[in-house]
C-alpha cells in the first residue's frame, strides 16, 4: 500500500456567535448580494436562526433547549445553522484577504440547496458541493498559493514549486460512494492534466458528511483526534481498492474533512483535518511538500 502522509488537523480559533460574528455573517451577506444572491437562500434563513439562538441559547440550558427544538422539528435545522454559518465565516475571508475571484454562478450555487443539511441527499447535492470547492481553495489561499476556481474543470487550480496543480472536488454522502467520485474526478482530470508539462492532478474528497449527516454536532475536548481517527479509519477500510486507482497525470487524493464543532467549555469552532494518499508513488516527496504547505 502505499504511504499515507499524515499532517495536522486544524482548529480554527473559538468563535462565540456575538455581535462580531453576526457583523461578519451581514457583511458576507451584503457582498453576496452584489452577485445577485440574496433574500431566500440557506443563509438568509441562518441569519435569522442565529438571532433567535442568541436570544435562547445558554450553555447550561442547553439540554432543555435541544429537547425543545426537537419536540419543534428544528433541531437539525440549527444544527445547520451552527455549521454551515461557521464555515461561511471562515472561508470566504480567507478567499478576500488573498483576492480570489468567485465566479458569481459558483457563489449562488453555495448559497442554494435544502436548509436542513440533513435532508441532503444526492439529487439537492450541488449547493454543498460548491461550498466545498470554495474551501478548498481557501485552504490553498491561507497557504499563499494564489489558487482560482472555475465554473467548469478543474474546479480549483494553483502553481506550486513551478507546477500547475489541478483539482477536482468531491463530496461522498456515504462510505461506499469513495470509490466511484474518487473514479468521477480522476476521468476529469484525465481531459484536463497535462503530464508532458509536469502538471499535478488531485481529487479532492470530502468525508464531512460521514462524521455529520447533519443531526449532530461534534463535541470533543480532543477534536485533532476525533477528526484524524476518523479519517484514518476511512482509508483504513477502503486501502485495498484506493491502491488500484493509480492512472497517468492523476498524482494523488487528498481526503479532507472540515466540520464545525464545540469543545466543551470554550465555544464552536471550524475544525479542519487531511491528508494526501498518492496515486502516483513516484511523487510522493512532491505531496509530502505540498501537503506539508496546504498543512494537511
Amino acid at each position: 500500500m502505499a504511504e499515507v502522509h499524515r499532517y495536522n488537523s486544524v482548529v480554527d480559533s473559538v468563535r462565540p456567535i456575538d455581535e462580531q460574528f453576526v457583523s461578519e455573517l451581514d457583511v458576507i451577506l451584503a457582498w453576496a448580494a452584489q452577485y445577485g444572491v440574496e433574500r431566500f437562500t440557506r443563509f438568509h434563513l441562518y441569519r435569522r436562526n442565529i438571532d433567535w439562538l442568541r436570544a435562547n441559547d445558554d450553555e447550561a440550558d442547553r439540554p432543555r433547549i435541544y429537547a425543545q427544538l426537537s419536540r419543534e422539528g428544528r433541531l437539525t435545522e440549527m444544527l445547520s445553522t451552527m455549521a454551515e454559518t461557521i464555515e461561511l465565516v471562515e472561508v470566504i475571508p480567507a478567499l478576500w484577504q488573498h483576492d480570489v475571484e468567485v465566479p458569481g454562478e459558483l457563489l449562488s450555487r453555495a448559497f442554494s440547496g435544502p436548509v436542513d443539511m440533513f435532508q441532503e441527499d444526492a439529487s439537492s447535492n450541488k449547493a454543498r458541493n460548491a461550498m466545498f470547492e470554495l474551501s478548498m481553495a481557501a485552504m490553498a489561499a491561507r497557504a499563499g498559493l494564489k489558487p482560482s476556481l472555475n465554473n467548469g474543470n478543474p474546479d480549483v487550480s494553483f502553481n506550486f514549486e513551478s507546477r500547475f496543480i489541478k483539482m477536482e472536488c468531491k463530496r461522498v454522502l456515504s462510505e461506499n460512494k469513495i470509490y466511484g467520485r474518487l473514479r468521477e474526478g480522476i476521468k476529469q482530470l484525465e481531459k484536463s492534466v497535462r503530464s508532458d508539462l509536469s502538471d499535478v492532478g488531485l481529487v479532492a474528497i470530502s468525508l464531512a458528511k460521514l462524521l455529520n449527516p447533519g443531526d449532530r454536532i461534534l463535541v470533543s475536548n480532543d477534536p485533532y483526534k476525533a477528526l484524524s481517527d476518523e479519517i484514518f479509519k476511512t482509508l483504513h477500510a477502503n486501502e485495498q481498492s484506493l491502491g488500484k486507482m493509480y492512472r497517468p497525470g492523476v498524482t494523488g487524493a487528498i481526503f479532507y474533512l472540515s466540520s464545525a464543532g464545540y469543545i466543551p467549555g470554550k465555544g464552536f469552532s471550524l475544525m479542519r483535518s487531511g491528508t494526501v494518499f498518492p496515486l502516483n508513488l513516484n511523487e510522493q516527496s512532491f505531496l509530502r511538500r505540498l501537503a506539508s504547505t496546504l498543512r494537511i
